[in-house]
């Protein structure tokens, strides 16, 4: 028994594993293209920016006005936000002015763009990894674009990066990759493991976990929360139990979108326990009064009836709204005709 249920896991794990190599391949050609992609546009608005504000700046102040301090302090903090170098030239290709943000970079100013790079700004913008003629020893990804004050060209505006920030960028996207097959694999070695030692074959064991566990799992009882509140009433210990982590559960998700949302402004019971469940809507708001939450023990005690059941002096409303599929399907299909 053993041996066949070796031999389902080794299958198993043999299609996943093939299956994520293929993923895998297409994966990393695609992330790496994205992760260029998504660079080349963050350049570009920077240098859209950067091109825009310049042309703007000496449009108001002169054509000599990239020696002011004011403009210059302007594109370093460009420059440090995006976390590039950026230098602007005249319309002939000759650095007046460079910066990383930190520093000024002078051993790059007074030298000229490679005329092929020059002609493509130009022609209307460049995009690639370069040296600049040998401006930089390693090529960095440039984009350049024309500084223009309408058929003007006033100069050139090159953003770069180190074409390794693009790799490290791919590298990330390709963690989260590895991190997800590495878990389904896991997964699949855990199931098999448990079908193996329990004598249950894949299709049993997802049935189990799909049908069989959560509440009914846990009190052994039931999944209808009507069920499971009379076997409490009547000392079933287990049942008492489940009820008690859904409702843990539920006010654990209140507590958590409300953190994420800043606080929220009312909270709404609904469906079958939230309509029908005086005592779960009480298990469930109770303790949460350090977020503005009180309620009102005699307007919660009603069900399927739309009401506020929070007190009149409570900060964050807790409304109980009835659900009603029907007319949402009956408008909705109205609304397609």
């Amino acid at each position: 028994m053993k041996t066949m249920y070796g031999r389902q896991f080794a299958t198993m794990a043999g299609m996943i594993l093939l299956s994520f190599l293929m993923l895998g391949a297409s994966f990393a050609t695609l992330s790496y293209q994205y992760a260029i992609q998504e660079k080349q546009d963050s350049m570009g608005r920077s240098a859209n920016i950067i091109a825009a504000y310049t042309s703007e700046y000496i449009n108001a102040n002169g054509q000599y006005s990239w020696q002011d301090m004011g403009f210059q302090g302007q594109l370093s903090v460009l420059a440090l936000a995006t976390d590039t170098h950026v230098m602007v030239s005249t319309a002939q290709g000759t650095v007046v002015y460079a910066t990383d943000g930190a520093n000024e970079l002078l051993e790059l100013e007074s030298r000229s763009i490679p005329t092929q790079i020059v002609s493509e700004v130009v022609g209307g913008s460049f995009v690639g990894a370069t040296t600049l003629g040998g401006m930089y020893e390693r090529p960095r990804y440039l984009v350049a674009l024309p500084i223009q004050s309408g058929a003007t060209l006033q100069g050139l505006v090159l953003v770069s990066c180190e074409a390794s920030e693009i790799s490290s960028m791919w590298q990330d996207i390709s963690s989260l990759f590895l991190i997800t097959a590495t878990a389904v694999i896991l997964i699949a070695a855990i199931i098999s493991s448990v079908t193996s030692k329990y004598s249950l074959d894949i299709k049993e064991m997802l049935n189990i976990l799909n049908k069989k566990s959560g509440v009914l799992g846990v009190s052994g009882v039931s999944s209808d929360f009507r069920d499971l509140g009379e076997a409490g009433e009547k000392g079933n210990t287990r049942a008492a139990l489940a009820v008690d982590m859904f409702n843990y559960g539920v006010k654990k998700y209140i507590g958590a979108y409300a953190a994420a949302m800043g606080g929220v402004d009312a909270i709404i019971f609904t469906a079958g326990v939230g309509e029908n469940s005086a005592d779960q809507r009480m298990a469930i708001a109770s303790g949460l009064e350090f977020m503005g939450v009180k309620m009102d023990a005699e307007a919660n005690n009603t069900r399927g009836k739309e009401t506020v059941i929070s007190a009149a002096d409570s900060q964050v409303k807790v409304l109980l709204i009835p659900t009603n599929e029907e007319l949402m399907i009956a408008l909705d299909t109205a609304a397609l005709a």
